[in-house]
């Protein structure tokens, strides 16, 4: 049997062996292995892994060309969150489900894992008839405004990591989205209640706020994309009613005075012309003074 060689991408590897085809008579203390290990320097990974910001994405995949091995293949991302915030992470796919053969069309796969309790294994690419969608990983201790913290959940644990695994071209984006809570202490001397509960730049389908940078910026961040609504971004629906009514009237009188003065002054240009034209009939005319009259 040829030996197996094993080159791992972090200096701690975790080995276990199972022996199969083992009946009562065989004893698993007299199964013996011999393996060796040694330390060899690899090149660092020229492109950060540990992002973070209010919103962002990384293309993960080799792309549309034949892979070809770098030094950071294998390295997973690391997405941390603000002090106090959470992660909302996204990518097109559907969810692997384990000894599930059948709904992927490649090997690759992606993998987001948020916290302990939160690992989800993506297929980017399902095969035809099991359709793409959306699929949404929180930070660990997330809950809808309203109810209860998660109790143990600290900033280290909010963090997410996203996996790539495969040798199949193609390129995935992964999108992550900070979230906050809505604050639900009592409000304190001199804020009322409703400014306390309420946030100005907030995903209604997440109940959570964002930051003000994502607000209007052209780019849709809420799934809904009801950060870039019209009702928010256009100044003059921004407007109370009762100033949008003043500034229609405005616009409705300038408009008419307008009309009115371009009327009067083709009126004035017509007539002037007119008697101008009368002028030259007059003058171009031949005069009775002038030729001889025979009788």
């Amino acid at each position: 049997m040829m030996p197996y060689t094993f080159i791992s991408t972090s200096p701690v590897v975790e080995i276990h062996f199972t022996a199969l085809n083992m009946d009562a008579a065989d004893d698993f203390r007299k199964i013996n292995m011999m393996g060796a290990w040694m330390s060899v320097r690899q090149e660092p990974c020229p492109r950060p892994r540990r992002l973070a910001g209010p919103s962002g994405s990384i293309q993960v995949g080799p792309g549309n060309a034949i892979p070809t091995p770098t030094a950071c293949d294998g390295l997973p991302w690391l997405v941390e969150p603000a002090a106090g915030r959470y992660l909302y992470v996204t990518v097109r796919g559907v969810v692997m489900h384990p000894n599930d053969t059948t709904s992927c069309a490649t090997t690759n796969r992606v993998g987001l894992h948020a916290g302990k309790s939160s690992h989800v294994v993506v297929c980017p690419e399902p095969r035809w008839g099991y359709g793409s969608q959306q699929v949404e990983v929180v930070s660990e201790g997330w809950v809808v405004s309203g109810e209860p913290p998660f109790p143990g959940s600290d900033d280290a644990s909010r963090s997410v990591v996203i996996e790539f695994s495969g040798k199949e071209p193609g390129s995935y984006s992964v999108s992550w989205l900070e979230l906050s809570r809505r604050p639900l202490e009592p409000p304190s001397v001199g804020v009322s209640l409703e400014a306390l509960e309420l946030c100005h730049h907030r995903c209604p389908e997440l109940d959570a706020c964002i930051n003000a940078s994502l607000w209007c910026d052209g780019t849709s961040h809420c799934p809904s994309g009801y950060d870039e609504a019209a009702t928010h971004c256009w100044v003059v629906l921004q407007l109370p009613v009762l100033h949008l009514l003043v500034g229609t009237a405005f616009m409705a009188a300038a408009t008419t005075a307008c009309c009115v003065v371009v009327a009067r002054a083709g009126r004035r240009r017509r007539g002037r012309g007119r008697r101008d034209s009368l002028q030259r009939h007059l003058q171009e005319a031949p005069s009775l003074d002038s030729k001889e009259v025979i009788c």
